[in-house]
């Protein structure tokens, strides 16, 4: 929850046109740690945000995929081919 409270402050900070600090507490948490500014926070927040979405949807779907055939796996046997051929992305 930490997380996605940290990207909806973000995306708010950013799209703001006067954004006062103390309306942003998690991103005023890493002013001075993650970076100087809470401007130079909300957007290594964004961006690791936007990473994410890109990231997770890949992984979702392996992972649903997965889990549909298993569920339609006629034995133990199936379901475990199933598991065994699963090919998750290559981020690096």
């Amino acid at each position: 929850m930490t997380y996605m409270q940290k990207a909806s402050e973000a995306a708010r900070y950013l799209a703001a046109e006067d954004p006062q600090p103390e309306d942003y507490p998690l991103i005023s948490a890493e002013v001075g740690i993650a970076a100087e500014t809470h401007h130079a926070v909300a957007t290594i927040i964004d961006d690791s945000n936007r990473q994410w979405q890109v990231i997770g949807s890949a992984l979702e779907a392996v992972r649903l995929d997965a889990k549909k055939s298993i569920a339609e796996a006629s034995s133990l046997e199936a379901a475990h081919a199933v598991t065994d051929a699963v090919i998750w992305p290559d981020f690096g």
